[in-house]
């Protein structure tokens, strides 16, 4: 079933994922030449900027795709390779990981469900955030994607921890608007499920979408969906709890955890970085 656009700012952002997908830019014949300078190892640096390239082609291809009534499998396979270019990039001979900018892609990552690509993802984010562990600093700037790596890990324990201190001594800057965020946590870490729906429907909200808009999306899924509301349903799933909240922003298929059968490479270079 075509998922229904309910408003202009829908209809608009699907339009731009469109255009990036079938911009020149991205044409046949310049995705082979990008894929070809990658495989040959000439320029290690210049690779980790075409390996970004791609893979926001992928995300804008992702989102076109199923907002234009595409298949579950293939969706959830194009977000496979975009995880997949991630970890290419921290390999040799590019070898350069970038913690720092791989949670922008968070969402893509687990709506994978690739158990291997995931794993790596968030031990990657952990490592990255690992000095802001204390649970005293849960409200600095690293708390956020070391919780989702505390969340991926079953670091259950320190996650409410966390959490908790978060909700207790909230802070008074940018932060504070991660609390429903640390609300979710500790319910999760409780097993608390009313708790953490309350915090999902809270994320879907116009004014919390509103809000956290330049925080939460990036350039083709603004105005389509809630990334923390999806990421959030996705975490109690992979936890047992089966929460599926009804909101347009929200897409239910993709709640589900559950791995394809085959994951594809997209392009034949990646075939080269088993894992």
């Amino acid at each position: 079933m075509k998922p229904t656009l309910i408003n202009d700012k829908m209809v608009a952002r699907l339009q731009h994922c469109d255009n990036r997908v079938n911009s020149d830019f991205n044409s046949p014949e310049e995705l082979a030449e990008m894929c070809e300078k990658i495989e040959s190892q000439a320029n290690p640096d210049h690779s980790v900027t075409l390996i970004s390239l791609l893979s926001s082609y992928l995300e804008a291809k992702a989102m076109s795709h199923w907002f234009h009534g595409g298949d579950l499998a293939t969706f959830k396979n194009l977000c496979y390779n975009i995880l997949k270019l991630k970890y290419i990039s921290g390999q040799p001979p590019c070898n350069n990981p970038r913690a720092h900018s791989v949670i922008g892609d968070r969402l893509f990552y687990l709506l994978s469900d690739h158990e291997p690509l995931i794993s790596w993802f968030s031990q990657l984010m952990y490592d990255y955030e690992v000095k802001y562990s204390e649970p005293s600093m849960a409200n600095s700037a690293g708390n956020y994607s070391l919780q989702l790596a505390l969340a991926l890990q079953g670091d259950i324990d320190l996650l409410g921890e966390r959490a908790e201190c978060f909700i207790e001594t909230p802070p008074k800057n940018w932060t504070k608007r991660f609390l429903v965020d640390s609300q979710f946590y500790l319910a999760l870490a409780k097993g608390d499920e009313q708790g953490m729906e309350a915090a999902i429907k809270e994320l879907v909200t116009p004014r919390r979408l509103n809000y956290r808009k330049d925080w939460d999306e990036g350039a083709f899924t603004q105005g389509l969906i809630g990334t923390s509301a999806i990421i959030y349903s996705k975490l109690a799933w992979r936890y047992g709890y089966e929460i599926i909240v009804d909101s347009p922003y929200l897409p239910k298929e993709w709640i589900p955890v559950q791995p394809l059968e085959n994951y594809e490479d997209e392009f034949d270079f990646m075939k080269a970085f088993p894992i």
